[in-house]
C-alpha cells in the first residue's frame, strides 16, 4: 500500500500511473476523504486536550456540564471517523500494489513478484 504522504505529494504521478495501467482509482476522492479524516482527528484531539485540562481542576457545575458536552461531541466524532475510515481504507487498498515511475516489478521463476528500484 502506498503511503498517504506520498500520495498527497505525488497525486499527479499516481493518477498518471493508474491511468496508464487502466486502474480505476479516484485519487481526488481519496485526498478529500483524507482531509476530512485529518480534520476530525484534530478536532477530537483538541476536545480531549480540553477535557483533560478541565478534569484536573476543581469540578463545578459548569465544568461538569462542559465535560459531559465534550464527551458526547467526542462520541459523535468517533462515529463520523469510523464511517470515514471505512471509505478511506477501501480507497487506500485500491492504491496498493501498483508501481509508479522509477520502479519496476520482476517475477522470479516461481511467480512471486519482487519490486526493485531502477537506478
Amino acid at each position: 500500500m502506498l503511503d498517504i504522504k506520498f500520495i498527497r505529494k505525488n497525486a499527479d504521478l499516481i493518477k498518471k500511473s493508474a491511468h496508464d495501467k487502466h486502474l480505476k482509482i479516484d485519487i481526488d476522492k481519496l485526498l478529500k476523504i483524507d482531509e476530512e479524516r485529518v480534520k476530525i482527528i484534530q478536532e477530537m484531539d483538541a476536545l480531549r486536550a480540553e477535557q483533560n485540562k478541565l478534569s484536573k481542576t476543581k469540578p463545578s457545575d459548569e465544568i461538569v456540564k462542559k465535560l459531559k458536552k465534550s464527551k458526547t461531541e467526542i462520541a459523535d466524532f468517533e462515529k463520523k471517523l469510523s464511517d470515514i475510515n471505512e471509505t478511506y481504507l477501501d480507497l487506500m487498498i485500491k492504491c496498493r500494489g501498483f508501481g509508479f515511475a522509477g520502479f519496476q516489478a520482476r517475477r522470479k521463476s516461481f511467480g512471486i513478484p519482487r519490486i526493485l528500484c531502477e537506478k
